[in-house]
């Protein structure tokens, strides 16, 4: 029961009968409301594969939700619909636009590299269209002109009082996110009511995403072809690719003797080392070898493979490219015991941004900094695993049914 239900109720609530009517219902309200926080756990979509230790954690934020949290049977959402998310409601609103300046050297080369880097997430997400039978609207609050500039700068995510609703059934509802850059957060909440929804919106940039944080959602197998498993990952370096080939095409120029542009060369030379291109297929294949792939599946053309398999061409493609951002929805479905061992070591140490769905308690409690709880519609922040966030999540259940009782006794005076 939501507690403003329930005030509402005991405030309009008949004057008591008899003390014996009195003590039944209070009986009867405490028995419901300790059995609502027990089945909203058992409704949360995270198996409980372990017990964790013990700690000491607080909210970062007060949940404002009562009793109506985990255990909705509205089928709000199929978390297996089309790929990406429709366009914004706030696309087409007029922006209040900063007077033009002279754009400095160091300002160029800033704009360069994240110029190179969006091909990168281009090329990664292509063919990740939303398909016209997805249905969703995306409404959030429009920022100030001060805003926005701070906004162009901004390391950390945050988007306030924003709404989602597919095919007319709302998922978010004035809801906030909030994301800091270097965290690793476990996004939690029951099956169907909008986690993978988000986690396509904030790769869509549906939401108000700050343009120098680079987003990317892994969630399709690699296409099936002639490419071997460690090219396509290293593929994903698209300026590696590119200074390659331009470092072949100069060197072919200066064996037929064209000099002209060996300063040109020298350079290129330059920005592969400094990007560590010579170690960059060994990392690319200790990430594969990681993920299960043998030295042969590794040289192995991506069309001999299961889709299991090249989903897991994917997930190393993505933790060689090292966006700022990363979101993973259930990585480790396609994960053999070893593999998911791996992956959990792997990202324990993840010095970018992390956004992951996933049912294994186990792996949240071991990769997770901080757990975001989808509840009502809205979104509240825990610091710590899951672990400690059932934890305070309980803990704030039996103060709510305390304080529902105290309310009774004083109605039933």
């Amino acid at each position: 029961l939501d507690l403003v239900r329930l005030t509402l109720y005991i405030t309009n609530m008949p004057p008591k009968k008899s003390k014996a009517k009195a003590g039944k219902k209070e009986q009867a309200g405490k028995g419901t409301a300790e059995g609502d926080v027990e089945k909203k756990l058992e409704d949360l979509d995270v198996s409980d594969d372990s017990d964790s230790e013990d700690h000491d954690s607080k909210p970062v934020r007060r949940c404002q939700n009562k009793f109506g949290a985990l255990g909705s049977d509205d089928d709000a959402e199929n978390s297996e619909d089309s790929e990406k998310e429709g366009k914004s409601k706030g696309d087409d609103a007029t922006k209040e636009v900063a007077p033009a300046k002279k754009v400095s050297h160091k300002e160029k080369k800033l704009m360069k590299k994240q110029s190179e880097y969006q091909k990168q997430l281009e090329s990664l997400n292509k063919g990740k269209t939303l398909s016209e039978g997805d249905q969703f609207t995306v409404s959030q609050a429009d920022k100030s002109a001060a805003q926005q500039i701070q906004q162009e700068n901004a390391v950390d995510i945050k988007v306030d009082n924003f709404s989602i609703s597919a095919r007319g059934k709302d998922l978010f509802v004035n809801a906030s996110l909030t994301i800091t850059a270097g965290r690793r957060y476990g996004l939690v909440g029951p099956n169907g009511h909008g986690k993978t929804t988000l986690l396509k919106h904030i790769a869509n940039r549906s939401l108000n995403i700050p343009p120098n944080i680079d987003v990317l959602l892994c969630e399709q197998e690699v296409v099936a072809d002639d490419t071997p498993a460690v090219e396509v990952v290293l593929k994903a370096d698209v300026k590696r690719t590119e200074l390659l080939e331009e470092q072949k095409k100069l060197e072919d120029d200066a064996a037929q003797g064209n000099l002209k542009n060996q300063d040109r060369l020298t350079e290129v030379y330059e920005e592969l080392q400094l990007i560590g291109a010579d170690s960059a297929e060994a990392r690319a294949r200790r990430i594969l070898a990681g993920l299960g792939f043998t030295r042969e599946m590794q040289d192995r053309a991506t069309k001999q493979f299961s889709g299991g398999w090249r989903m897991r061409v994917s997930l190393a493609r993505a933790l060689f490219i090292e966006p700022t951002l990363l979101l993973l929805d259930e990585p480790t479905n396609h994960l053999d015991l070893n593999a998911v061992i791996w992956l959990d070591n792997y990202l324990q140490v993840w010095k970018k941004t992390l956004l992951v769905v996933s049912h294994d308690q186990s792996f949240l409690d071991n990769v997770c900094t901080d757990v975001i709880h989808l509840d009502n519609q809205k979104l509240y922040y825990y610091r710590g695993n899951f672990s400690q966030f059932k934890k305070m999540y309980v803990q704030r259940r039996k103060e709510l049914v305390k304080e529902y009782e105290k309310q009774e006794k004083k109605s039933s005076r």
